[in-house]
């Protein structure tokens, strides 16, 4: 099923996929922005959000973490931290 959206929210590559490098990142990030600054955004816009949502968080879960033991973050000698 193709999610319908206005050329100017189309990404560089012809359908979301997972984000492989940080420029990718910043331009789902990009695009997130703009559709989220949208006041009535389509359903189907919200559908591709909602799919760009989901590709941004997994991006950041694996490449932004913060580890529970650096400062900002919990950390217990259970949790091995030192």
């Amino acid at each position: 099923m193709m999610i319908g959206v206005p050329e100017k929210y189309a990404l560089e590559v012809s359908s979301p996929a997972p984000i492989t490098s940080e420029r990718q990142h910043e331009e789902y990030l990009s695009v997130l922005d703009k559709l989220a600054s949208k006041e009535n955004p389509t359903r189907d816009e919200e559908k591709y959000a909602a799919v760009l949502i989901t590709l941004i968080e997994a991006y950041e879960e694996e490449h932004h973490s913060i580890s529970r033991c650096e400062p900002g973050g919990s950390s217990s000698h259970v949790d091995g931290c030192q």
